[in-house]
């Protein structure tokens, strides 16, 4: 197949086939091919990302793309062999190529171990600081673990962010305008998105397929070119099965080359609504990826738990030049997200009251904040449910937003 050596495919080949069946025998050394790890597809993909790793300029992994990649099918759970060689290469572009030389060690410790319990336990380690290691040993895992299912939801927004240059009608191969996430994602494929829109009224909306773990759907949306300023970005999601862990990821890509993410990790509910600020007048397009994110320690992937009937929606929101957006999500039963708007460096205050009138927690005050899109959570501790409103107040300004706290009856 063709690569990029300069010395032609054959010599090109030649050396990936090197790294890549040394890589085997390193595999070997370690764990004898045996437990989760010994799985053909993670022996295969770890190989395929030790050709790019010695031999970068050779890319000879280009021709695994080619098809059955997350880039084209998405919904295809990872591990897979050969194909999913970006998912690991995700990592060692945003931890450095030791993350992978740590998740070894482990595996070569603990033959047991699954893949995804390994990576886990090296996340947690270089998330927590060894001064504290003690007093945060019980929770270590579970932190981990929450940490994995972040990146699992950003891999899968980079792999379909690979779209974006591809939109710019100046982009070429050739040339970094556009690109988003992988360093080499200028020559990587297009996304397939499970669904594509060009919308000329909100609210759009449909439903996706059933999502396995740790696979994904993906959505790209257009916005209609007479947009109004005021009107800001809404997305929203429900599930049938809420004890599946989903992750979210949107990427707004703006007229003026800008980029921004978001992510929010929703476990045992059924509905998330999102509202990060942005106006649909000034994005040129908006990608989301749901994803699957469920995790069983220690055996990893649960495969019985399918997230089922996702319905998506995304609207448009008033945009105020000072105000509070609406809180999610609402009902809440322990967090909800207070995000609101400034048009202008502000010092602001935001007070919760119940139906009373009987102020019941400060969240802020005082406080300066710069222009743009913010936003705090509050955990309610003490409090009954019922309807409380969210004040927030600065010099000029002053806006009320109800929400609904519904605690979980035991």
């Amino acid at each position: 197949p063709q690569n990029d050596w300069p010395g032609g495919f054959v010599e090109g080949a030649l050396l990936a086939t090197i790294a890549h069946e040394f890589k085997h025998a390193i595999q070997y050394a370690d764990n004898r091919w045996s437990g989760g790890v010994g799985d053909q597809d993670w022996l295969e993909m770890d190989a395929a990302m030790m050709e790019e790793t010695v031999y970068d300029d050779v890319n000879d992994y280009y021709n695994y793309l080619a098809s059955n990649s997350i880039f084209s099918s998405p919904a295809q759970a990872t591990p897979v062999a050969y194909s999913h060689v970006t998912w690991m290469l995700y990592f060692a572009e945003q931890y450095g190529e030791s993350f992978w030389v740590e998740v070894w060690t482990e595996v070569a410790q603990n033959r047991n171990l699954t893949m995804l319990d390994a990576m886990a336990m090296v996340l947690q380690r270089r998330k927590t600081d060894s001064s504290t290691a003690s007093q945060v040993a019980q929770n270590a895992a579970q932190q981990g673990v929450s940490k994995l299912q972040q990146d699992h939801t950003q891999n899968h927004l980079w792999h379909a962010g690979s779209l974006a240059g591809a939109l710019d009608p100046l982009w070429t191969p050739s040339s970094s305008e556009g690109s988003y996430g992988f360093e080499e994602s200028a020559f990587y494929p297009k996304a397939t998105f499970t669904s594509s829109i060009s919308t000329q009224t909100f609210p759009e909306g449909g439903f996706l397929g059933s999502i396995s773990s740790w696979a994904a759907n993906t959505v790209q949306l257009t916005p209609p070119p007479t947009a109004d300023p005021t009107q800001g970005v809404l997305v929203r999601l429900s599930t049938q099965n809420g004890s599946a862990s989903m992750g979210v990821g949107l990427l707004a890509r703006f007229k003026d080359g800008r980029q921004k993410e978001l992510f929010r990790k929703v476990s045992n509910e059924v509905s998330t609504t999102l509202v990060p600020g942005w106006s649909w007048a000034d994005l040129s397009d908006l990608t989301m990826v749901v994803v699957n994110t469920t995790f069983t320690s220690p055996t990893g992937v649960s495969s019985a738990k399918t997230l089922t009937g996702i319905e998506w929606l995304v609207d448009a929101v008033y945009l105020p030049e000072r105000g509070l957006l609406l809180p999610y999500p609402n009902p809440f039963a322990q967090q909800v997200s207070i995000p609101f708007y400034l048009n202008a460096p502000s010092e602001v205050s935001i007070t919760v009251f119940d139906v009373t009138g009987r102020r019941v927690a400060e969240l802020r005050k005082n406080q300066s904040y710069s222009d743009g899109f913010q936003s705090i959570e509050w955990k309610p501790e003490g409090l009954a449910s019922g309807v409380y409103f969210v004040r927030l107040t600065g010099e000029g300004f002053r806006d009320v937003k109800p929400v609904t706290l519904q605690r979980n009856r035991q």
